[in-house]
């Protein structure tokens, strides 16, 4: 907090310069346009003149006291008038958080561990075989279904001896497996139907999955279903149709179909290993950069103001017109993330600072065309889309935040933890 008086030889010619412009603007019945005597305009409206230029030279003033003093402020700026007026000094306290003192001890030799997966024929072939059902048309079959068929089935609830039960209606239905869709146990029960066959399936239903038509669950039921048991039931289910992907062979045709520019099955091969491998350097990549992120901030913790955190948050809540509790929630919810980003870009410049780390127009041209070359678009058309001063703006800013990212990965330890393309996937969906 600043305490900060102003003397009155200051004040007073600001507050007289005030008072005369409003007497030669306002409009007073009664008095001729400049001609309101200057008394009746202090009585009515000098309160309220002194209060904006005071609020005015505490701003101004503010700004040099702290330029004076070498304060960086953090966030909010409250303001409070202690003592002001015509013949007075004008004396305003400041309280605001500053900006923390960053303590960058610990930035090179970062050690890290990332996921790293070698691509296998294995691999390669599963891709293939998914492209195959992505690229198959579905034809109906007369023989047993297979798991990845579709079913059209009309479904009634029977009692045990497979007669229909009263007021129970019968509904028509389309199935895919691997969703239990009429209840828990109905697709391994299904499984290998033929088109015209009925079978009497034993399902239970889980009454935290109401995934199934709300025509067949029996209307007393509902005890089960708040209770949390599960019920069973018995469904006669008739198959209507079955219906199964015409898987297409892989050839020079299909090769062509999903990469026009690749003509032969060996270079299609080629062609999906190496997506695969860029698709785990990419995530590798992605992982590195938001664990060295995260590594540092561990690594060089310093003090920082709740309200500094508070104020961007603030800013955002009301850009986004969230008001009230909603507001407070938000806050909450929001100010671990809030508060990594702060160090993250604090430490981020502080080593920008010490290696000389930045990034210059000519280089944001450079990016620009590389842009362009990778899109495929042309470049006065890439160009176009960053000649906004922001949108320019923003791509120099990101271009230094990768800049400074490269440094840290550049100056790591990494350590490669090798694991099958499948683990690779599975441990990258449940890591986000």
């Amino acid at each position: 907090m600043l305490e900060v008086e102003i003397p009155v030889e200051e004040t007073g010619l600001k507050f007289s310069a005030a008072l005369h412009k409003f007497q030669h603007d306002a409009v007073v019945p009664g008095f001729r346009p400049g001609k309101v005597p200057m008394n009746l305009v202090k009585q009515r409206w000098g309160r309220a003149i002194f209060t904006g230029v005071a609020e005015e030279l505490a701003r101004e003033y503010l700004v040099k006291a702290l330029d004076e003093e070498k304060l960086a402020i953090g966030g909010k700026v409250d303001i409070n008038l202690l003592e002001y007026g015509e013949d007075k000094p004008l004396k305003f306290k400041a309280s605001f958080p500053l900006q923390p003192e960053v303590n960058l001890a610990v930035y090179k030799g970062l050690r890290i561990t990332i996921n790293d997966a070698e691509v296998t024929d294995e691999d390669v072939d599963a891709q293939i075989e998914a492209l195959r059902h992505k690229h198959a048309a579905l034809k109906e079959i007369d023989t047993p279904a297979p798991a990845d068929s579709k079913l059209t089935v009309r479904v009634q609830e029977v009692d045990h001896s497979g007669l229909p039960l009263i007021g129970r209606s019968v509904e028509e239905l389309e199935l895919e497996f691997g969703s239990d869709r009429l209840g828990i146990g109905s697709d391994e029960q299904l499984l290998g139907v033929k088109r015209g066959d009925r079978r009497l399936i034993r399902i239970k239903r889980d009454p935290h999955e109401l995934n199934l038509p709300t025509q067949i669950i029996h209307p007393g039921e509902a005890d089960n279903r708040t209770s949390g048991r599960a019920s069973e039931s018995t469904l006669a289910v008739d198959v209507l149709s079955v219906t199964a992907p015409d898987l297409p062979v892989v050839d020079d045709k299909f090769v062509r179909l999903v990469e026009s520019r690749l003509t032969s099955v060996e270079q299609f091969r080629q062609h999906v290993r190496v997506n695969l491998m860029d698709y785990i350097a990419f995530n590798s990549r992605r992982r590195l950069d938001r664990l060295l992120i995260d590594k540092l901030v561990e690594e060089n913790p310093f003090p920082v103001a709740r309200g500094v955190i508070e104020t961007t948050l603030e800013e955002i809540a009301e850009g986004m017109h969230v008001h009230g509790e909603e507001r407070k929630h938000f806050l909450e919810e929001h100010y671990a993330e809030a508060e990594k980003d702060f160090r993250w870009v604090r430490l981020r410049d502080e080593i920008a600072k010490r290696e000389g780390i930045q990034v210059s127009d000519a280089e944001v041209d450079e990016e620009i065309q590389r842009v362009a070359e990778l899109s495929g678009e042309p470049l006065e058309g890439v160009a176009a889309k960053y000649a906004d001063a922001n949108a320019k703006d923003r791509l120099k800013r990101r271009l230094f935040e990768y800049r400074v990212i490269d440094f840290l990965a550049k100056q790591a330890v990494i350590d490669k933890r090798q694991m099958s393309l499948r683990e690779f996937i599975r441990d990258m969906v449940t890591d986000k």
